[in-house]
């Protein structure tokens, strides 16, 4: 059978000769068991920055918000959102941002709303409170497409 970590045969030796370290194969073990694990428990809904009505708008806010959750950096300032004395940024930003927008009636779970959405219309949606979110034409081409694709599909 082929050993699956090559790498521990590589650094054997080292292992061996080290006077001052030594490598624990159980913790070693347990803490890769509790990480994995811990990975695979849900995390808690954080109602500061995520909507959630129990209703299908609550399924396009998710939606909405995975199509827009892509790269938030760039070289200039970073785009941030206040929100209930906290200040947020990238993901977190945009889950605020929207969920801001779902509380007040903005029509984001409409497909045909979002499918004709104009670039100022998002730029408006996607306001910060520092700097601009990064690739906002780019944001608005993916609510035209969510909204399309569910015309596509759904009618």
């Amino acid at each position: 059978m082929r050993d699956p970590h090559p790498v521990l045969d590589s650094i054997a030796p080292v292992v061996a000769a080290a006077r001052q370290v030594r490598f624990d194969a159980e913790a070693a073990e347990a803490f890769v068991a509790a990480q994995l694990d811990a990975a695979r428990r849900p995390r808690a809904w954080d109602a500061r920055v995520h909507f959630g009505d129990g209703t299908a708008r609550t399924l396009m806010y998710l939606l909405v918000l995975d199509a827009l959750n892509f790269c938030f950096w760039d070289d200039g300032a970073r785009w941030r959102v206040r929100h209930g004395g906290e200040t947020f940024d990238g993901y977190a930003a945009l889950a605020v941002r929207l969920k801001r927008a779902f509380e007040a009636g903005a029509p984001l779970h409409d497909p045909a709303r979002l499918a004709a959405m104009r670039l100022a219309e998002t730029a408006e949606l996607l306001r910060g409170d520092e700097g601009e979110i990064p690739l906002l034409a780019e944001r608005a081409r993916a609510l035209n497409e969510v909204g399309r694709g569910l015309l596509d599909r759904f009618g």
